[in-house]
């Protein structure tokens, strides 16, 4: 059981880690300002998306042991990781409880902060397009139209 812990501890610890990397690398983006964003698909295919593919990875690992702490335990079903915790030896719950609740707050400032570049990508995308029209002088009526 110890060893299964063990492996369940270091698991949750890579995907907070995993979180931590693409967190850094969101505010290193969101830093360069609005002119600088990468367009969707270099979006997709560098460094952002492998972040993301790890953080997946991670947490595919960290379901695996914790999938053999709960056959460990003898359990018949796979409960969430909250419901796991008080089942576990005392040495162990608080240091498991802590790694899941920074994953979690780890996971939503991510998602924040992935919403957050979004909207400015989108708002200087949107500059731009009324840039563009303005300079080849598309009247009112058709601006609308390249706008929506």
């Amino acid at each position: 059981m110890g060893k299964r812990l063990s492996q369940l501890i270091q698991t949750l610890r890579d995907e907070l880690q995993a979180y931590g990397k693409l967190l850094a690398r969101l505010e290193r983006q969101a830093d360069a300002g609005p002119h600088r964003f990468a367009s969707y698909t270099s979006f997709r295919k560098g460094e952002i998306g492998i972040r993301c593919r790890a953080i997946s990875h991670a947490q595919q690992l960290r379901w695996e042991a914790w999938r053999n702490v709960a056959r460990a335990l003898h359990l018949k079903s796979m409960p969430p990781l909250e419901a796991l915790i008080p089942l576990l030896p005392d040495d162990y719950q608080a240091m498991i409880s802590g790694l899941h609740r920074q994953n979690r707050e780890r996971m939503e400032q991510v998602v924040s902060s992935l919403l957050i570049n979004r909207k400015k990508r989108s708002a200087t995308l949107h500059r731009a397009r009324q840039n563009d029209c303005r300079t080849i002088g598309l009247r009112r009526q058709n601006r609308r139209k390249v706008l929506a």
